[in-house]
């Protein structure tokens, strides 16, 4: 994955942003990382990602039930792009890197997203 590189014009802000966000994390007895809920929330996503995909590829609805389950599969799609992937990008669910972006990259690039591009809309742009 390519490294996206920031505006080094904010750094002290930065600086000052991510050391109140440790001592607030610290404060509160609360892990940096994500808890049961974010990789719940992943689970539950993908299972019913991949259960709606099986109902259709195995049991063959009709048309109606098909138009459904398509549309259903698109709200679950979008909000695994803006869920799972956005918060593996930020690197919630682990400290490794390596792990991050290789669920980064199943939340969001293999679905027909691009992590590259949103590291730049999101934490530059934005």
């Amino acid at each position: 994955m390519h490294q996206v590189k920031f505006n080094n014009k904010l750094k002290p802000f930065k600086n000052l942003l991510d050391e109140r966000v440790k001592e607030f994390f610290s404060s509160q007895g609360l892990s940096e990382r994500g808890n049961w809920k974010l990789y719940s929330k992943t689970i539950i996503l993908f299972t019913a990602l991949f259960g709606m995909l099986a109902i259709v590829l195995f049991v063959m609805p009709n048309s109606w039930w098909a138009v459904v389950l398509f549309a259903l599969m698109g709200l679950t799609k979008a909000s695994i792009g803006f869920n799972v992937m956005h918060d593996a990008a930020h690197g919630s669910y682990s400290k490794n890197v390596k792990l991050n972006n290789f669920i980064a990259f199943m939340g969001g690039d293999a679905m027909g997203g691009g992590t590259f591009f949103w590291k730049i809309k999101h934490n530059i742009i934005h």
